[in-house]
């Protein structure tokens, strides 16, 4: 098995590619009703919603401006929602723009796009043209880096001029009235901003639809032999929460007829 590595913003490209560079897609990949019709997917592997990670500037109520950010190639950024679930989104957006005056509706369609959730967070920080004050991506992930963040070079592979302005932070730890990645970590926030739902799955580009059907069949089978350090990294990845949802999924369809009826089709 060869592992390649995928940027976010050329998930969707690889898998519509005439050549695909990978046959198995995983990781934070959304299954969305118009990408289900174009290429195969496993069932549903967990599920998570959208949250807004802001700067000490948004604090609720005392906010002067509402610039988003979203990583490209996700479901956050604009022009990437189905369009079943537009209606949804607009309602929790106006939810979210409610209570917070200096968003406006139309906010979210003019978000500013980062090549990835770090280069993202760091404009955060900024107060130029570069910045912004509200970073809208999946709860987890945004959850896991604000976690990380005070060694975030050392626990992911990023590029070298990223990685070169987190470390740089990371070594004004401790130096007085420097700007440490400590210091930033503590004047961001995580606030409720389900602005969509998102189902997890393991995806393909067309010719690898035999290879997702034999890997859907291995999630939803009863999986005795998964020891406990298969659990123990679910958790650690995504919370106990999530840990049941997985579950949960996975025993309803190993419930789901598997045979094919096409082949009973006369001919």
């Amino acid at each position: 098995m060869t592992v390649v590595p995928v940027p976010v913003g050329d998930r969707y490209a690889g898998l519509a590619a005439d050549d695909p560079p990978f046959d198995i897609l995983c990781g934070a990949t959304t299954a969305t009703v118009t990408l289900g019709a174009s290429v195969p997917h496993s069932p549903y592997t967990f599920l998570t919603s959208t949250s807004a990670l802001v700067n000490a500037r948004f604090s609720e109520g005392q906010q002067q401006s509402c610039r988003v950010g979203v990583v490209t190639g996700t479901t956050s950024a604009p022009g990437m929602q189905d369009r079943v679930s537009r209606p949804r989104r607009l309602e929790t957006w106006e939810v979210f723009t409610g209570r917070n005056p200096s968003c406006r509706e139309d906010s979210l369609d003019r978000a500013r796009e980062f090549r990835s959730t770090a280069d993202a967070i760091l404009a955060l920080k900024e107060t130029g043209a570069g910045g912004i004050d509200v970073l809208i991506d999946d709860h987890h992930i945004l959850t896991w880096y604000w976690q990380n963040l005070d060694h975030l070079a050392g626990s992911i592979r990023l590029p070298d001029d990223l990685a070169a302005r987190y470390t740089a932070l990371e070594r004004q730890d401790g130096q007085e009235g420097a700007w440490s990645i400590s210091a930033f970590r503590d004047t961001l926030q995580l606030i409720p901003a389900a602005i969509s739902i998102e189902p997890y799955a393991v995806l393909g580009p067309p010719r690898s639809a035999a290879l997702i059907a034999d890997f859907s069949r291995f999630l939803t089978a009863e999986q005795l032999d998964r020891d406990s350090h298969y659990t123990q990294l679910l958790r650690r990845c995504f919370g106990r929460q999530v840990d049941r949802t997985f579950w949960f999924l996975m025993d309803f369809q190993s419930k789901v007829r598997d045979g094919n009826p096409l082949d009973l089709a006369p001919n």
